[in-house]
């Protein structure tokens, strides 16, 4: 039978055993009404009987046919899973390099942030890797636009509601978003960018695509590009919504970011993303604890199990926020890849070049810049100024009265 056929068969043995059960309770209802047992009508009990034999039969039924159709759902989860796992295993067969999904639970947790500062520590590294970003949120789109911004793109850049749009999965080019002042010291970083503002139809678009078809086209995208660019680390921009695009690139993430602030509650995602991927399962998964300078007792945060780094990043100057990164970094990559991981003294010496055109910003704490220490002197002259006549107006009277003594 099919699974449509029996599903109308359950809704209609359903129905047909309500009204059934709400015949038994008329019955009965009446049947109380007689003080003396015999003076039932034989009519009132043998209608009773009936309604109490159907509803047995019926809810007898029902539990058959609910078996056979959670069988049935169970087979094609089954089959589903086998043919997602045969896939990716099939498109990523020949990576050896690691795939990370960085995602956040809400906007503003800082997950494209840090997901810059990551790739730019790993590409300043003596080996001078180049890195892979795909921004898989094409509704915010915060690091398409935050880096295409920055840069000059030579040539019209295709982007991934394009790719998914028109189902292609040859890779026709990548943005260099490397920043121009350490493309000679440092390996390159390369961008997929999610979307524009002027595409239309992105929703109708994500939502009408098949699952398998999106996990293809990506998976593609991103072996071509490691092909094309000689990438070692690809590095995924996930949306803070499981919606198609996020599940998948979370799906074929070896390594799982999840950024979160201290007082947000972690949800449990997984059985979200196993509504697109059956077989998904949470592996490798970290929780970077973001702007934790609100919580009184960040120390009891330490000991959560996933927790890899608690993060500070408001008040703390590029380098302290940059030495977080790091340690994730070397944490991640110590046993696998750890030539992936820069050193630490070299790269810490460039970050005036890698954070700010203000040299000094990146040198000293906000409150100590020179540019600061000058504005506030100046701020501050007329006050000096009648606090050092009140000196010398006291000095001159003490020397007068020495005088006169």
């Amino acid at each position: 039978m099919e699974q449509e056929e029996v599903q109308e068969e359950i809704n209609s043995l359903e129905i047909r055993g309500q009204k059934h059960k709400e015949n038994l309770r008329i019955i009965r209802e009446r049947k109380a009404e007689f003080v003396d047992p015999k003076d039932i009508p034989i009519e009132l009990l043998r209608a009773e009987r009936e309604n109490e034999k159907i509803i047995q039969e019926t809810e007898k039924r029902l539990k058959e046919l609910k078996e056979e159709n959670s069988k049935e759902e169970n087979e094609d989860n089954n089959k589903l899973e086998t043919a997602f796992s045969f896939l990716k295993k099939k498109l990523l067969s020949k990576i050896n390099i690691p795939i990370i999904a960085f995602h956040g639970f809400h906007g503003g947790s800082g997950t494209t942030t840090i997901m810059e500062h990551f790739a730019d520590l790993i590409s300043q590294g003596k080996e001078k890797h180049n890195i892979l970003m795909i921004d898989l949120d094409v509704f915010i789109r915060g690091l398409t636009e935050n880096k295409m911004s920055r840069c000059i793109v030579a040539e019209p850049c295709k982007t991934i509601h394009e790719y998914m749009s028109k189902q292609k999965t040859e890779l026709q080019s990548a943005v260099d978003v490397t920043n121009k002042k350490l493309k000679e010291k440092s390996g390159r970083v390369f961008l997929i960018p999610s979307a524009i503002s002027e595409d239309a139809g992105v929703f109708t678009t994500m939502k009408s695509i098949q699952q398998d078809k999106i996990l293809k086209i990506i998976c593609s995208l991103v072996t071509s590009a490691i092909d094309k660019y000689g990438i070692s680390c690809v590095l995924l921009d996930c949306a803070s919504a499981i919606n198609p695009y996020t599940s998948t690139g979370i799906y074929i993430s070896n390594i799982v970011f999840i950024i979160r602030e201290v007082e947000v509650v972690v949800q449990n995602r997984t059985q979200q993303i196993r509504e697109f991927y059956p077989d998904f399962i949470p592996q490798n998964v970290k929780v970077i604890l973001n702007k934790s300078e609100n919580t009184k007792n960040v120390s009891a945060f330490a000991n959560i199990p996933l927790i890899i780094d608690l993060i500070n990043k408001r008040g703390s100057s590029p380098s302290i926020f940059d030495k977080h990164i790091y340690n994730i970094i070397e944490k991640t990559f110590e046993e696998h890849y750890s030539n992936l991981v820069p050193d630490w003294i070299s790269v810490s010496k460039r970050f005036p070049e890698l954070r700010s055109d203000n040299l000094f910003e990146n040198l000293f704490p906000v409150a100590i810049s020179p540019f600061t220490v000058s504005l506030n002197l100046f701020s501050m002259a007329p006050i000096i100024f009648f606090l050092m006549t009140q000196k010398l107006r006291k000095m001159i009277l003490l020397l007068f009265r020495n005088q006169e003594v």
